[in-house]
């Protein structure tokens, strides 16, 4: 997919073609159109820095029921 956006919205927006993506990410994860994965790789972060963000913007990390029996699961796969 390409996005084009004319240089002047640019400038007056005083937005950079990042900060886009960037804040187009951290508005598909808030409204859970992305998960924290697909949010960070579409920012061009990875996940560590794109939760930096979150944290930074109070927005908290969407962590539910599924996701602790998932990593319960993981954790008994590593240790065995």
């Amino acid at each position: 997919m390409t996005l084009t956006v004319n240089d002047e919205i640019l400038a007056s927006a005083r937005i950079s073609p990042k900060e886009i993506f960037v804040e187009a990410s951290v508005n598909f994860y808030r409204s859970q159109r992305m998960t924290l994965a697909q949010a960070a790789t579409f920012s061009g972060m990875d996940r560590l820095q794109f939760q930096h963000l979150l944290a930074s913007r109070l927005i908290p990390i969407n962590f539910g029921v599924e996701d602790l029996k998932q990593d319960v699961e993981n954790l008994k796969t590593l240790c065995g």
